[in-house]
């Protein structure tokens, strides 16, 4: 029995010594493998692809990554929950917008062997450019037009002795699109800079303004068309540079975008749009700055009236005043928008 317990014992302490090998092996490969992780080079840039903010649904679209400087070989993939092709390999790389309106995300990841991967994201967010579709709570009128030049539609409606667009003029020989997304075109218009809307002609005169950037038959409107517009929708005889109380409710619409409303909500401007006008809060933008700003919260619109040697007349709503009043602003940097006019037919 004690030899037999001696050769026990031997044998117990060989397998713990061989157990510890294994286990100080096992250690050392994981410590090994933690310290080349760690110093795995990570690649040299950041992943970026530029992608419009806003897509029609069912849209193809293009991008393209770079931003990777460093190693040259480098593989991208792309990722989108919510479309089909939601893992491609290629750069540039083609897809379709979902068929749905709503808020999405794409990423790219760039890879190379031996290296970290980095990714980069951008959101974007689908429209229905239909009747009724993204854009909804706005008058539709009864009377119509198209533009030649493209092929555009747009509603009009009589408020004194001028035909009014009801909608934003959306043509694209020049201005610029609302956060540079031309899917939102025919939804929002376009913004224009005064020297663009009226071709740097100042009008004057009852339907005597400036074409500029209008359909044939039609004029960027001026101070004496903004006046008529006063006379007709207040009542009273209107300045020009005055604040014409009430004129903004009646020409602002309870507009929905994609289901969010539009004017930030205030009791003392209830947007009632009596007049069919369809005034919308889309802000203004900088050229030189490329930024757009007052989104929700004003709309801006041309006047072809000039105001000293380098600004220009608009009308504005302001989200927490009924009234519609007159600002200034350069030719050449502050771009709006431009409701085109034409006395009555």
């Amino acid at each position: 029995m004690h030899i037999c317990n001696l050769v026990s014992e031997q044998t117990m302490k060989r397998t713990f010594t061989i157990l510890a090998f294994v286990l100080l092996a096992v250690l050392a490969t994981v410590s090994c493998k933690k310290e080349e992780d760690e110093t795995k080079p990570y690649l040299t840039g950041t992943v970026t692809f530029e992608l419009p903010a806003y897509l029609c649904k069912g849209e193809l679209f293009t991008v393209e990554a770079s931003g990777i400087s460093y190693p040259k070989e480098i593989t991208y993939r792309w990722y989108s929950q919510v479309m089909a092709e939601d893992s491609v390999y290629a750069n540039p790389a083609t897809f379709r917008a979902p068929d749905s309106i709503g808020n999405f995300t794409l990423t790219a990841t760039a890879y190379s062997p031996g290296y970290y991967t980095s990714a980069g994201s951008n959101s974007f967010i689908t429209v229905d450019p239909s009747w009724n579709g993204s854009l909804r709570g706005i008058h539709r009128s009864i009377h119509s037009f198209t533009d030649k030049r493209d092929s555009r539609s747009y509603g009009y409606v009589r408020i004194g002795s001028l035909d009014w667009m009801t909608s934003n003029l959306a043509y694209d020989g020049a201005g610029i699109s609302f956060m540079y997304s031309p899917a939102v075109d025919g939804l929002f218009g376009r913004f224009y800079t005064w020297n663009e809307a009226t071709g740097g002609v100042a009008g004057s005169g009852l339907g005597k303004g400036p074409q500029g950037v209008c359909p044939a038959g039609w004029s960027v409107p001026t101070a004496e068309d903004w006046l008529d517009f006063a006379s007709a929708v207040t009542g009273r005889q209107e300045e020009f540079t005055g604040r014409w109380e009430g004129a903004g409710e009646k020409a602002s619409a309870p507009a929905t975008f994609n289901d969010d409303r539009m004017w930030s909500y205030s009791p003392d401007n209830g947007h009632t749009n009596t007049l069919g006008w369809n005034g919308l809060p889309l802000g203004s933008c900088s050229v030189v700055n490329t930024a757009f700003s007052g989104y929700g919260k004003y709309g801006f619109w041309w006047s072809s009236a000039v105001n000293g040697s380098d600004k220009a007349w608009f009308r504005y709503i302001f989200e927490d005043e009924n009234a519609f009043p007159a600002g200034a602003s350069n030719r050449t940097d502050f771009a709006a928008n431009v409701r085109c006019v034409r006395l009555a037919q």
